[in-house]
């Protein structure tokens, strides 16, 4: 099993329990990928913001449960926890087109609308598409630096995105269309209905990954962690190349399940398509942050929707339990998204600490931390010009044609997803129990 996060921790234990002898490939010093906890200073630290999303008696709520048992906390209206910072203010939700045009003032109202008709009426059509012209041609500059930059950049990392999936969000409109396109409602952010339910391990996401983690090793599991795969031979006896803090080694198995995006795992199918190659992902760095106060601001997540902020996202995690953390003390995740040429991601501990520093200065807490730890993780986020639910699917069915190889890691990343109102489609029941849903599957 290729991967120590969620799914892969699962499907090893399942395998395990019918008597296969099941081997874990993690590339990093702990398992649980984005889905668990460290310690530090007495507090548990999710390597990102997440919470269990379930529909209520269903077959994986009861899987889950039994790992984790009584110790959880309920979130009945987790979704009311959510923040975004844009335009310089922490609020409740992103503004739509239409709110930002027509409620943030006057002379806004006049840049967006002139804006709009000047590229209009000198449209010009380019034989390469990009994004970014693709929006300035249709909206205008003034809207595409106030409000589709800060949403591409925060939804997707980049602005190179496909032409598929930004003509199928953002359709080109006319004139006339325009006032009726910037009037659409945004999607609304929902309660649980009577048939979810949402909660949150009281220790953080560590305890149910240490369930499965002790489960997995009480079953004579096998979990090799730091295990840098270079090559895979997919022959009938197949062979992982891989290296361990500095040493060559070789593992022979007979089957291979890859509990990671599927992305990532097509490099190592050397004769794959031309179109699968080198499918690289953003790295990211996560910095817990921790100050002397009982709670730095009322919510648990803010997204960022400002460029010129060095992260995407800050969370605080004992807003949802007090248990994460110390009494008196506050817990604050912020997470950067980044290449490994950015000058971020080369940055030392200090430079970073400082630049993170300023930027927190725009936020209205009253407080500084008094303490930090730093981790950075490599290719953890696919980038999004090539995520698209039909190219995945492709890729899937490749990896999958090969015998005696599966892959599982079909579902975008969680990261702490909420449940939404604009599809039915669209609803998220988190990370969890789609990666569970994909491991019964297999």
């Amino acid at each position: 099993v290729i991967g120590a996060g969620i799914s892969g921790l699962f499907v090893a234990h399942e395998l395990l329990k019918q008597k296969f002898k099941v081997t874990i490939l993690e590339k990093s010093s702990f398992v649980g990928g984005l889905s668990t906890s460290i310690e530090f200073e007495d507090c548990f630290c999710d390597i990102g913001p997440h919470f269990i999303s379930l529909p209520e008696n269903s077959n994986v709520s009861n899987i889950i449960e039994s790992f984790l048992g009584s110790e959880k906390v309920e979130l009945p209206h987790i979704h009311d926890s959510y923040l975004v910072f844009f335009n310089g203010v922490v609020q409740k939700f992103l503004p739509t087109l239409y709110q930002f045009i027509f409620k943030f003032g006057v002379s806004n109202f006049l840049k967006s609308f002139t804006s709009f008709l000047q590229f209009n009426f000198f449209k010009k059509t380019s034989l390469i598409f990009s994004s970014e012209n693709y929006l300035k041609s249709n909206f205008g500059n003034h809207l595409f630096f106030n409000w589709f930059r800060p949403y591409l950049l925060h939804t997707y990392g980049t602005l190179d995105i496909s032409e598929k999936i930004i003509t199928e969000k953002f359709p080109s409109i006319t004139f006339k269309k325009f006032l009726k396109f910037i009037k659409k409602k945004n999607i609304k952010i929902s309660s649980n209905d009577d048939t979810t339910k949402s909660y949150y391990p009281k220790l953080g996401m560590q305890q149910i990954i240490s369930s499965i983690h002790d489960k997995i090793l009480e079953l004579n599991g096998n979990i090799i962690l730091n295990a840098n795969i270079s090559k895979i031979d997919h022959a009938n006896t197949k062979m992982i190349k891989f290296q361990q803090n500095d040493t060559e080694k070789n593992l022979i198995t007979k089957k291979i399940i890859y509990s990671i995006p599927p992305q990532i795992s097509i490099n190592w199918f050397k004769d794959s398509p031309i179109h699968f190659q080198k499918s690289n992902a953003f790295n990211t760095i996560i910095v817990f942050l921790i100050f002397d106060v009982d709670k730095l601001f009322d919510g648990w997540i803010i997204n960022i929707y400002d460029p010129n902020l060095l992260f995407f996202r800050l969370s605080q995690p004992n807003f949802l339990s007090s248990d994460i953390t110390p009494k008196g003390k506050s817990l604050l995740t912020v997470e950067i998204k980044c290449s490994s040429d950015d000058e971020i991601w080369k940055l030392d501990d200090e430079s970073l600490l400082s630049k993170i520093k300023v930027d927190l200065e725009k936020f209205p807490f009253q407080s500084n931390f008094i303490s930090s730890k730093i981790i950075r993780l490599p290719s953890v986020y696919p980038i999004s010009s090539k995520t698209s639910s039909t190219y995945r699917n492709e890729l899937l069915k490749y990896i999958n044609s090969f015998e005696n190889e599966y892959s599982i890691g079909t579902i975008p990343p969680d990261f702490g997803r909420f449940t939404t109102t604009e599809s039915t489609e669209n609803i998220s029941f988190g990370g969890f129990n789609g990666a569970i849903q994909e491991a019964l599957s297999l």
